[in-house]
């Protein structure tokens, strides 16, 4: 993390899979979707963040009734670049601008309960 507004020593951790999933309560046809996750640590507000991508390998045409065309790609998906650049850039420009959803000053310094 870059230390903008109060990030300084925040901690990112990043995972990477895939997930077969069902849409429009289908019961016999999954597609696949790569997903994207990132746990930021904001140590000086103890909380993580969660950031997450998700990026459609494999889907179904939803006008085959009959369920016979297997899965494709879709014309519009992010290539594996585009996707990394895309959580690279999520990553790289967080910043908290309301640290008071922490329970802490402006600079991201817990504030004492009253």
């Amino acid at each position: 993390m870059h230390g903008r507004s109060g990030t300084a020593g925040a901690l990112c951790c990043f995972a990477r899979g895939q997930q077969a999933i069902a849409k429009y309560r289908q019961q016999t046809r999954f597609d696949t979707v790569e997903l994207w996750v990132a746990v930021v640590r904001l140590p000086s507000v103890t909380t993580d963040v969660v950031v997450t991508l998700n990026r459609p390998l494999l889907v179904h045409d939803p006008n085959d009734k009959e369920g016979v065309a297997p899965p494709a790609p879709p014309a519009n998906a992010y290539t594996d670049a585009q996707a990394a650049a895309l959580m690279a850039g999520l990553l790289q420009s967080f910043r908290v601008v309301d640290w008071g959803l922490f329970g802490a000053d402006a600079a991201g310094a817990p504030m004492d309960a009253a």
